[in-house]
């Protein structure tokens, strides 16, 4: 069960102070290191953001979200 913080206008979960960020992930064959690409999403724009057709290219890179 998620910890709540409540007050009389509104009720908070954890996952409402959650922030995420895009990382550029490389192939290896390319010796290139991860990029931070974007920060302070929240979850569904992150996953927007990495369903997106232009957000990877085949065999060279792709963009994912991690918890920031």
């Amino acid at each position: 069960m998620e910890s709540m913080i409540s007050s009389p206008y509104v009720t908070f979960t954890a996952a409402d102070f959650m922030s995420y960020k895009i990382i550029r992930s490389y192939h290896p064959a390319l010796r290139r290191s991860d990029k931070v690409m974007q920060t302070g999403l929240t979850l569904e724009q992150a996953q927007a953001h990495c369903r997106r057709p232009d957000t990877r290219k085949e065999g060279e890179w792709f963009d994912c979200y991690t918890q920031a």
